[in-house]
């Protein structure tokens, strides 16, 4: 029996499963949002434009990590971030570009001249759209590289099977950004209250306030209102767009091939909605006879805290993604049409409600064993999730017809 899951994960806070799940995968799938302008993604695009790449990065290292073909002194070198002094940084990145850089210890010669090249494109393409000095500190070297590769090609996707070979990524493994083109677009949210401000930006929406960003997914003041409606905005002009899924997201849907669908863990509208922001998208979804699983995150969270007095329920995860998925003028179907399961953590983590059972009666919690860390919130054994999600592949009711 293939372990095969497609995921649309929420940004980094997938990801340490994501490295577990990749040991045990006979092909997988990673569906990542390229809306976020905080950190040292945001950095860039607001400097250069296009797509938010560092997702994008995170996910192929962490695949490439479990794939173990890489040169681990590679993985070291894409996975480096400068000093956060500023000055230290700068001097640093000079360094690196000259080759005398420690960092550039034990890399193969091969590799050097690759990873150098598209490291002096991202510096030749700043050096000609910054009047003033660009900011390296805390900057992430894969970040860097992978957008002087978009940059060099002209595509995004370009750039990602560049990397993917890079880590020698196996045959069927993939990292999908969830839009088709390399604009540069964020988020926007607007409230069912039409006296609020919308909130514009992804990092303003999510974790407001802070230039490192914490993508557990958990913690965070509570948004004013419930959102009405998400939506993409150009970041050049301001104007809201629709955009288009990336069509390799389709064709996965489509194919026959996965045994397995995953949302999260992430935060729910900013990393998890923003993937499934298209109607074509969600009809695939639809269509297709395997487990659907929400992975619910260690606790509460900025963008849905709001849902009750008491903190947010595992209900309003599935109320807020159903309500998400439906905004899209397809014909309604009930929650069964987008989730069979949801994940939830031992300790901590969301409340399930009394009420649960008879609101979603053919839907199944799922336990996982979790640790609770010093904010209240939990962490997930991944070991432990990743074998969970192997004993859903093989369930019986799936297996006669898939799709």
């Amino acid at each position: 029996m293939t372990f095969s899951p497609l995921a649309f994960v929420g940004g980094t806070a997938m990801l340490s499963a994501v490295e577990v799940m990749g040991k045990v995968a006979d092909m997988i799938t990673l569906v990542v949002p390229v809306s976020d302008d905080g950190g040292s993604s945001g950095k860039i695009v607001r400097l250069i434009g296009g797509p938010a790449v560092g997702d994008c990065r995170s996910a192929i290292s962490r695949l490439g990590s479990a794939a173990g073909k890489a040169p681990a002194p590679l993985g070291k070198l894409l996975g480096y971030r400068l000093s956060q002094d500023v000055k230290v940084a700068a001097l640093e990145w000079l360094d690196i570009l000259q080759g005398s850089h420690p960092i550039w210890k034990d890399i193969p010669n091969q590799f050097q001249i690759i990873v150098t090249r598209f490291l002096l494109s991202f510096n030749n393409s700043i050096m000609k759209r910054s009047s003033s000095p660009f900011t390296f500190s805390n900057g992430s070297l894969g970040n860097f590289f992978l957008t002087g590769a978009r940059i060099y090609f002209g595509s995004l996707d370009s750039g990602l099977f560049l990397l993917s070979r890079l880590w020698h990524l196996p045959y069927g493994f993939m990292v999908l950004p969830c839009l088709e083109h390399d604009r540069s677009l964020t988020l926007g949210i607007e409230f069912m209250d039409e006296g609020m401000d919308d909130i514009i930006g992804q990092s303003n929406i999510s974790h407001p306030g802070t230039e490192t960003v914490d993508k557990s997914g958990s913690g965070g003041e509570a948004l004013p209102g419930k959102i009405s409606r998400s939506f993409y905005v150009d970041t050049v002009t301001g104007e809201e767009v629709v955009p288009q899924p990336h069509p390799g997201i389709l064709k996965s849907l489509e194919s026959g091939l996965h045994t397995m669908l995953i949302y999260g863990r992430g935060s729910l509208v900013t990393s998890i909605v923003p993937c499934l922001h298209f109607r074509e998208v969600t009809l695939a979804i639809q269509r297709l006879n395997i487990p659907k699983i929400l992975i619910t995150n260690g606790g509460p969270d900025r963008e849905t805290s709001y849902c009750t007095p008491e903190g947010i329920h595992v209900m309003s995860c599935l109320e807020v993604v159903t309500f998400f998925l439906t905004q899209l003028e397809i014909p309604l179907k009930d929650y069964k049409s987008y989730f069979t399961h949801v994940v939830v953590p031992s300790v901590g983590g969301l409340v399930v409600g009394s009420d649960f059972a008879e609101a979603f009666p053919d839907l199944e919690i799922l336990t996982v064993e979790a640790k609770l860390n010093p904010n209240g919130s939990s962490h997930y054994d991944d070991t432990k999730l990743v074998s969970q999600l192997q004993k859903l592949n093989t369930d019986t009711r799936f297996l006669k017809s898939r799709y």
